[in-house]
């Protein structure tokens, strides 16, 4: 089977499209099929295993981060035919996606789109200051949001959540597939057991929906607590600020954006995952984390509680409640025996998101659309 991949976010972008994306085509590979990548073309060189082809693109003005590309190339047109794919894959519903969909249409391919990110996230990084935070902003999201997936055959996305909410809002044909993590790499490294060291740990995407200061906040009432936080993203400058405000820049470290052994080596240093973030459609690095026998620590909102379950593989907190955030991250320094419960259960939870297991539900979905 030859499968065509559309994504505005891939490398050097890090995020948890990218890492699925990355993680479904190398198992897709292993199990003998064909996987051509499209994505936008950056000035950095990206050295990746995959046959990808660079669609020219300029960063968004408000996340630098992030590209975007015209809705049309008659250069991965070109490619598209000569690769002649049997399904066409979209996970994002932007520029390069559309390029993907359109191109599925004009050559009768199957149509699959995958619903990544919460969408009205990404208003407040359009420059339009008062428009962004209106209902009609969200209503014109939800709008364009059915617009790109309903012309799919079939829409997935990683949680039953995430599934309601666009069923909600009228996108059709849905199924719930979660991404899968690489257990292996991230299981190969034990996280700290040093619990004296209270060690917690943020990683991902620094952007300002991910709630990170609320994580801050929390260290400054954990007096004994340090935290490291792995990425980068249009939030940095501003949480580096706010650090150096609470004087707090001995105890938040940031290590800027790390992959592979030397983020899970990073990772592993630590021994609490903790999470402020509200918007979650999964939730990657939660299970990434829980891997390496980590228990985590997050917000009771979206996707967040169906990973993280209260007191089996961690704590939930209410959005935004610093203080009950603090109880829970000291509930789970609280004694050895809890936190070994909770680092066993952990690794249980995670090892049934490996990316062999979930690839193997994303083939059966690829066969089910040609039959």
């Amino acid at each position: 089977m030859k499968i065509a991949i559309f994504s505005d976010s891939y490398w050097p972008q890090i995020n948890g499209v990218t890492i699925s994306i990355d993680n479904f085509a190398e198992e897709l590979e292993k199990k003998g099929h064909e996987v051509l990548i499209f994505a936008p073309k950056t000035k950095e060189k990206v050295e990746t295993k995959f046959n990808i082809f660079w669609i020219p693109s300029i960063s968004l003005p408000t996340y630098k981060e992030y590209r975007i590309s015209s809705f049309f190339s008659l250069e991965a047109e070109k490619k598209f035919k000569e690769f002649n794919p049997d399904i066409v894959h979209m996970h994002t519903p932007f520029s390069v996606g559309w390029i993907g969909l359109n191109l599925a249409k004009k050559y009768k391919k199957k149509k699959i789109g995958t619903y990544h990110t919460y969408l009205p996230d990404f208003l407040v990084y359009l420059p339009l200051p008062f428009i962004k935070e209106t209902e009609l902003a969200k209503k014109t999201v939800w709008f364009y949001t059915k617009l790109f997936y309903n012309k799919c055959d079939l829409t997935t996305t990683p949680t039953s959540m995430s599934a309601k909410e666009l069923e909600k809002n009228n996108i059709k044909n849905i199924k719930v597939l979660p991404n899968g993590i690489n257990f292996k790499m991230f299981n190969s490294v034990k996280c700290s057991k040093n619990l004296k060291e209270k060690k917690l740990v943020y990683f991902g995407r620094l952007s300002f929906e991910k709630n990170i200061e609320v994580l801050i906040d929390t260290v400054e009432l954990l007096k004994e607590a340090k935290l490291t936080v792995i990425g980068s993203g249009p939030a940095l400058d501003s949480l580096k600020k706010k650090v150096k405000e609470k004087n707090l820049q001995k105890r938040v470290v940031f290590t800027g954006a790390l992959k592979g052994k030397d983020l899970v080596k990073k990772v592993a240093e630590s021994n609490v995952f903790v999470t402020a973030a509200t918007m979650e459609t999964q939730g990657l690095t939660i299970a990434e984390a829980m891997s390496t026998g980590m228990p985590a620590v997050g917000a009771d909102k979206m996707a967040v509680p169906e990973t993280i379950k209260e007191g089996f593989n961690g704590f939930l907190f209410k959005p935004f409640d610093v203080k009950q955030a603090a109880e829970k991250v000291k509930k789970v320094f609280s004694s050895e025996k809890l936190y070994k419960k909770l680092s066993e259960n952990a690794i249980e939870t995670a090892r049934k998101g490996s990316r062999e297991k979930r690839t193997e539900k994303l083939e059966e979905l690829y066969f089910k659309l040609l039959k």
